[in-house]
């Protein structure tokens, strides 16, 4: 004769919705329900984080312990957006909605590309490099004032340096050295040479 299956008594439960009033801690929250307000465990799969006035899924035994098995309801503000993306009069613009904005590559290269021209625009440009190489075909600089402080600095021309100024000082304070196949010094007025001792040949 077949015995019948033994089965399994669980104890008297009570499932509801409940609204979350308070959270005690990182999984323990106090609900509110028809019954008044009751402690729960947080027994959710996945990543929530609990707000006052969200509504859970609450079972609760006969013991009186309850357990938050779902989210029925948990309303979440739309995050800020970090960038704005429009487009005016042909260019798409990103923005940075507030803050700065900052590229990085920690393990790699940064390449930016253009096929007519890149500007920039901004009150200082601050750059800290270990080596600038430039390869251009022409070069052009125009500024107020251009301030160069190097311990060693090289120039290598190979058709003609020009120089035009209004007027032109040179300070040395070792030895001018200065080596050509041939010189020419030529002034439209005076030219003065001043020294302790002035050899020539």
């Amino acid at each position: 004769m077949t015995q019948p299956a033994p089965t399994l008594e669980l104890p008297a439960t009570r499932v509801g919705p409940r609204c979350v009033v308070a959270v005690l801690g990182e999984r323990n929250v106090r609900v509110s329900g028809p019954d008044g307000e009751q402690d729960a465990l947080l027994a959710l799969a996945g990543d929530y984080t609990p707000r006052p006035g969200d509504e859970l899924l609450v079972i609760t035994d006969d013991g009186g312990r309850a357990y938050a098995i779902a989210v029925i309801r948990g309303l979440r503000p739309a995050p800020s957006p970090v960038l704005s993306v429009s487009q005016e009069h042909g260019r798409t613009i990103v923005r940075a909605v507030e803050g700065d904005l900052e590229l990085r590559a920690d393990h790699g290269s940064v390449r930016i590309a253009a096929r007519d021209r890149i500007d920039l625009e901004t009150t200082l440009l601050d750059a800290a490099l270990g080596h600038l190489r430039v390869r251009a075909e022409v070069v052009e600089t125009t500024a107020t004032r251009l301030v160069e402080r190097l311990q060693d600095r090289y120039a290598e021309v190979r058709g003609l340096c020009q120089t035009h100024a209004g007027r032109a000082r040179t300070v040395v304070d070792d030895t001018f050295h200065l080596l050509a196949r041939r010189n020419l010094f030529k002034a439209l007025e005076d030219m003065k040479l001043k020294a302790a001792k002035i050899h020539l040949g």
